[in-house]
């Protein structure tokens, strides 16, 4: 089906913890020290974020400057 010039179309996109960090041009480490967090602790959020709090959340998805409905909270298994 091809959407017509007038239709409204809706694309949504999901990012883990880590690609919406990477997609706003944040370091690991400049992350961490706007954050106040360690790397240890950014990069098991990064690989697990099911037990993120919501405040926790809400702060990375402002710092990333993505939406919180957009980004994908579990864990990330990589093999």
């Amino acid at each position: 089906m091809v959407a017509d010039k007038n239709e409204n179309v809706t694309c949504t996109s999901f990012y883990t913890i880590k690609m919406a960090r990477l997609a706003s041009g944040y370091s690991e480490l400049i992350a961490c020290n706007i954050l106040g967090m360690s790397m240890n602790e950014l990069k098991h959020i990064e690989e697990d974020s099911s037990d993120l709090t919501i405040a926790r959340a809400q702060q990375m998805s402002s710092l990333y400057e993505v939406s919180i409905d957009s980004i994908y909270f579990g864990k990330i298994n990589i093999n």
